[in-house]
């Protein structure tokens, strides 16, 4: 039953991705993640009213929770700049890479330590990727979406360990409504006073359903993810979901996107897939 839940999970956030990749082009980066907080915000606080979870505001770890805030910010700009500049199939496998910046950062902030089974898993996963950017006569090519996906990938591992902390002290539905809200009333503050021609969007029926489906994908995503890790160890779920989350991205790609996926990105991902459960499990 957990691999059932982690495998709609996973499902869930592929099509959170593919649904932000069909909307790149529709909205800036900041005004969709504007939109995206401000429903989600609210969602998550009719939900809360239904559960009965208490509000907390961190006290412990205040600038812990800022900068919680802070990362998912800038991995979701990054995120949105890479899907806007580079071909789908060839950046969403760089979120591979969160295993590793997840290691990395854990060591100087958590006090934890890599084990050899996770440096070859990492290693793998670097050379995989670089595999993944190469064109079909071999020469590396790493495009301005690239590095803002690694950027992103960056940013979502700081963004775990930071709420791993703060979810010491408060509940997790509190916390996603407070970061989406904190991100929602940034945005707004910014846009009245920069920009307010961009809260007047044409609404469409295809922005309409596209940003209600990267909505419910989200908050879909992460309820069955946290409902599977009840009775599943978090690693084995990491590496399950990104198994999975690389393999629908591949199809997604051809599907949807209509994007060439060479022999060479099928092998690249497979070879990343293995490096995902070194690290992982």
């Amino acid at each position: 039953m957990s691999f059932v839940l982690a495998a709609i999970s996973s499902f869930a956030w592929s099509v959170f991705d593919l649904s932000r990749k069909k909307l790149v082009n529709h909205f800036s980066a900041l005004g969709f993640l504007f939109f995206l907080s401000i429903i989600q915000a609210v969602l998550f606080y009719i939900i809360i009213i239904f559960t009965g979870e208490e509000l907390i505001i961190a006290k412990q770890y205040f600038w812990t929770f800022i900068a919680s805030i802070a990362s998912v910010f800038f991995a979701h700009i990054a995120f949105l700049k890479a899907i806007k500049w580079s071909q789908f199939s060839s950046v969403i496998p760089l979120l591979s890479c969160i295993p590793i910046f997840s290691i990395i950062f854990s060591i100087f902030i958590l006090d934890e330590w890599l084990s050899l089974r996770q440096i070859t898993g990492g290693i793998i996963i670097v050379i995989a990727s670089f595999f993944v950017q190469s064109s079909e006569k071999g020469g590396l090519r790493l495009e301005k979406g690239s590095w803002y996906m690694i950027l992103s990938a960056g940013c979502w591992a700081l963004t775990s360990i930071f709420s791993k902390q703060v979810l010491v002290e408060v509940p997790k539905l509190t916390l996603f409504f407070e970061q989406n809200l904190m991100i929602a009333i940034f945005l707004l503050g910014y846009f009245l006073f920069k920009s307010p021609k961009e809260l007047l969007v044409k609404w469409t029926g295809f922005k309409i359903s596209f940003l209600s489906l990267a909505v419910l994908s989200s908050m879909g995503a992460l309820f069955f993810q946290f409902w599977s890790i009840e009775t599943l160890f978090v690693g084995v779920f990491e590496a399950f979901k990104q198994a999975i989350s690389l393999l629908l991205t591949l199809f997604f790609a051809k599907m949807f996107l209509q994007e060439h996926i060479s022999k060479k990105k099928i092998l690249s991902i497979i070879v990343m897939i293995s490096g995902v459960f070194l690290i992982s499990i």
